[in-house]
């Protein structure tokens, strides 16, 4: 990742572009510690944290900046299919 920086944007973009992803990375954690309990948020915080962890260790912040969006899309889409309550049928009545 601080080669990516450094080759993008030279030794100006090193240290603000790891001060970015360390606030990411801090945001990311308060945002999820306080509901562990909540399966969930547990499934969302997986998806999102693997896919950081390891892009960033191979230097492919937009490698991972995509993994983590595609990754977190589909388990909220999922997430919100699967909660939707089912709207009740109105009888319909005999002929």
């Amino acid at each position: 990742m601080v080669a990516e920086l450094y080759v993008n944007f030279g030794y100006v973009g090193i240290f603000p572009g790891m001060l970015l992803v360390g606030i990411a990375l801090r945001t990311l954690y308060v945002t999820f510690r306080p509901h562990l309990s909540n399966k969930n948020i547990v499934m969302v915080s997986m998806v999102t944290a693997f896919p950081l962890g390891y892009t960033f260790a191979a230097s492919d912040l937009s490698g991972a900046a995509m993994t983590t969006i595609q990754g977190v899309y589909f388990i909220l889409l999922f997430l919100f299919l699967i909660s939707r309550k089912a709207t009740p049928q109105k009888a319909i009545p005999p002929p």
